[in-house]
């Protein structure tokens, strides 16, 4: 899963609010983004990332780098899930093979 890390970065260059990066983007890009995408972005609501928004903040923030703002975060719960699958394969080939033998 890919997070948004908008938040750490924002506050890595001294920006420490929503409203402050608002201003900030006002400020360097000339675009007005509600408050609400702000909002959304910074705190990593968003299942879809539009390029432009994004775009726009880390100009804001003078990124260049992806990496400041993603994050590729390891889901437990999948992986979990894929040990149960795994697991539950496992016990149905035993006792398919063991049926087998039989």
């Amino acid at each position: 899963m890919i997070k948004l890390t908008i938040e750490k970065a924002a506050i890595t260059k001294g920006v420490t609010s929503q409203k402050a990066l608002k201003e900030l983007i006002l400020e360097k890009t000339g675009i007005e983004m509600r408050s609400a995408t702000i909002s959304d972005l910074y705190r990593n609501n968003k299942n879809q990332i539009n390029r432009e928004h994004l775009f726009t903040v880390m100009e804001a923030l003078g990124i260049t780098d992806f990496n400041e703002v993603l994050e590729i975060e390891k889901n437990w719960i999948y992986l979990l899930d894929f040990l149960i699958m795994l697991r539950l394969d496992s016990i149905f080939c035993i006792w398919r093979c063991d049926y087998e033998i039989q």
